[in-house]
């Protein structure tokens, strides 16, 4: 066998010359560059296999055998950004295969978008742990190694070829597992964008191979008909359909390697200048990347949305909410309040400012519940005219994971009691996921809360019973409903327009993923599925469907219902303006909400509601209006739950609209009476 150092390993051509680099995590590299077909790599004589022993789990996963939180959300976001780039594509998949699949990330929006999926995953650690997080298994084991009891339509993999030995053999063993005209995806980094401009961090002693368009064209034609290369983020990609025999085209193959060497040119022809954030070659991604991926107006509206609202939109929104309704005092108010939080969470928070501002003339000092407390905090806690903390699920453990109150807000009882204005917890929720349990920690800074707080209003009565749970004996009397202040957004707006007074034939639904292992227990994919066969359902009734999402996260529905058909329109709230929430909530004659806010929100402006259950919240607040009858269980009987929704959405919608109108006015105003009385209670704490 001939040596890499001499001989290209994939066009096998001796153009080739030995080079050394500084990586990202050594201070030599050897590399071989062909100077032929471009391609760049480690010579294969010292290929070291690091990742059916794990350790490359140790290397690039900080020494756990299984990811982290953070990890986890990372790799789910960067999965449904690949999925809604390359969705044409995928669109065509049917049974598919992913190659080198960690956790199972893609397999589950796959899966989602209701297509038969599966991995392989050499780390076993990585492999077992989809099971937990998704409720599939995953094979563990290296392509070279795989054997399968079946043949795929579809293959794809991201960013795994680079760490292979012999990318021969490895394309050779993918496309013997396709059928006749399987198709095929591969994502790797791109030697052309080079990071945009960062060869240094490109270089790394595991990535074996750096490819080139060029490259990739003439290793894949051997096997494949290229049928696209192109650019997403600093990777290239290759979409291919099985072959029998070579492809290879020289003018191809020539055209690819000019444009190779003049995108890499081009790369260095920006300055690394910041702009919107510290990375050095975020100026060159953002004028450059727009124009690889060939989607330049997508691109630069998320630039725009990002920028805008990040900047000038979220601080002349807070400027108007710090100015409150006057006058000279301040008041402080911990909670989420920016435009770009879930849109519950920051309509929720205008709410709960609103309802004080009808009853006290004050400013805003607004501080953030995940900021940690300082004594530059209870300073300025301390010279405000009091502190409101919430409104918002922020008993909750993990959202803002701390040892000092085990709670969202991170102070510790020592700081409690230096706090010396009155401190009012306000339409507050208990908002543990299933398979969640309290501290001591958390339980000893509970008693101290309530002890020390002058108000303590929680937000619904399933609260009020578990917290009085923890207290001691002679806390639990302090404890006072208040509902949140979102379901008398009627009874604060003037100016909100009127119901319509005929039905406007639109139906809204929010489905929430956040913490979906614990939502649904391994059952997510048939639960997304039947919902949207329900959905079609509607459509199929005549009724327009809108997907609305509070995060960008809850448009993972929307691949379910695509794969069912529904032609529906997608409503982003998350970078929206509270006024824009309620007038769109407003015109829809029903809505379907996981989330909490996505109920609360609509009940609030008088739009019928369903709750799709995965959270206790939720079930919380309709048995605060008596209104169980409008309750779906997602956690229940899968098999029939398609049907469950129709005769549900029936029932409230169709056949008893009157009547749940009537329950519904007559329930806000208890809500809102109730409001008006703790304010009464507050009103004599100030003064």
């Amino acid at each position: 066998m001939e040596s890499s150092r001499s001989t290209c390993i994939i066009c096998s051509s001796k153009k080739v010359e030995t080079f050394k680099v500084t990586a990202r995590d050594i201070e030599e590299l050897e590399l071989v560059k062909c100077n032929n077909c471009l391609h760049v790599y480690q010579p294969i004589e010292e290929y070291k296999d690091l990742y059916t022993s794990g350790e490359f789990s140790k290397v690039a996963r900080n020494n756990s055998n299984v990811p982290s939180n953070d990890k986890i959300k990372s790799l789910d976001k960067k999965a449904f950004k690949r999925l809604e780039f390359y969705k044409g594509i995928i669109s065509q998949f049917s049974n598919t295969l992913e190659i080198g699949s960690s956790i199972g990330s893609f397999i589950s929006l796959l899966k989602l978008r209701g297509i038969e999926a599966r991995g392989i995953e050499p780390d076993l650690d990585y492999a077992k742990f989809s099971m937990s997080q998704y409720g599939f298994q995953q094979d563990s084991a290296l392509l070279e190694n795989y054997n399968s009891d079946k043949k795929f339509d579809s293959l794809c993999s991201f960013h795994v070829l680079e760490h292979v030995k012999d990318p021969k053999e490895f394309i050779k063993k993918a496309q013997e597992l396709l059928n006749e005209n399987g198709q095929i995806l591969f994502e790797l980094p791109s030697m052309e964008v080079h990071s945009y401009g960062d060869l240094k961090f490109t270089y790394w002693s595991p990535h074996i191979h750096y490819f080139t368009m060029s490259s990739l064209y003439f290793l894949f034609t051997q096997f494949f008909e290229v049928k696209n290369i192109g650019f997403y983020g600093s990777a290239l990609y290759v979409y291919a359909v099985k072959s029998s025999s070579s492809t290879f085209d020289s003018k191809e193959f020539s055209s690819l390697k000019k444009k190779s060497i003049r995108i890499k040119s081009l790369m260095n022809i920006f300055p690394s200048v910041p702009v919107l954030g510290k990375n050095k070659t975020f100026l060159r991604q953002m004028v450059v990347q727009p124009f690889l991926q060939k989607n330049v107006k997508e691109v630069f509206d998320r630039y725009y949305r990002i920028g805008s609202y990040h900047t000038i939109k979220d601080k002349l929104y807070l400027k108007k909410e710090t100015n409150g309704s006057g006058g000279s005092l301040k008041a402080f108010h911990v909670s989420y309040y920016n435009l770009w939080e879930n849109a519950g969470d920051t309509i929720l928070s205008k709410c709960v400012r609103d309802n004080f501002n009808v009853h006290f003339k004050q400013k805003w000092d607004l501080e953030r519940v995940t900021n940690v407390v300082t004594d530059k905090t209870i300073n300025r806690i301390n010279q405000s005219k009091y502190v409101v903390v919430g409104g918002g699920g922020l008993f909750l453990p993990d959202s803002n994971k701390n040892d000092v109150s085990g709670w969202q807000w991170a102070i510790s009882k020592e700081q409690l009691e230096q706090i010396k204005v009155p401190l009012l917890i306000y339409s507050v929720g208990f908002n543990y996921f299933h398979g969640q349990s309290t501290n001591s920690e958390f339980v000893k800074n509970l008693n101290a809360l309530v002890n020390r707080a002058d108000f303590f209003g929680l937000r619904n009565l399933g609260s009020i019973e578990r917290v009085k749970r923890l207290l001691r004996p002679e806390l639990k009397e302090k404890v006072r409903w208040q509902p949140c202040t979102t379901t008398v957004i009627r009874k604060r707006l003037s100016n909100l327009a009127n119901k319509p007074s005929m039905p406007t034939k639109k139906v809204a639904i929010n489905m929430a993923f956040d913490r979906y292992e614990k939502r649904f227990e391994g059952n997510m994919h048939q639960v997304m599925i039947e919902t949207a066969k329900a959905m079609m359902d509607l459509q199929t009734k005549g009724y327009q469907i809108y997907l609305v999402g509070h995060l960008v996260q809850d448009f993972w529905f929307g691949l379910s219902l695509e794969a069912e058909g529904v032609n529906f329109e997608r409503v982003d709230l998350q970078y929206a303006s509270p006024e824009y929430a309620y007038t769109f909530y407003n015109e829809m004659d029903i809505v379907f909400g996981a989330r909490g806010h996505a109920q609360m929100v609509p009940f609030g402006v008088n739009t019928r509601i369903i709750s799709l259950g995965s959270h206790n919240k939720v079930k919380f607040f309709l048995e605060d209006l008596k209104a169980g009858d409008w309750f779906i269980d997602l956690r229940e009987d899968h098999e029939t739950l398609r049907e469950r929704i129709i005769d549900k959405f029936e029932s409230v919608n169709e056949k008893n609209v009157e009547e749940t109108n009537s329950r519904l006015l007559d329930q806000q105003d208890r809500l809102f009476d109730q409001t008006l009385k703790n304010f009464e209670i507050i009103k004599k704490i100030l003064n």
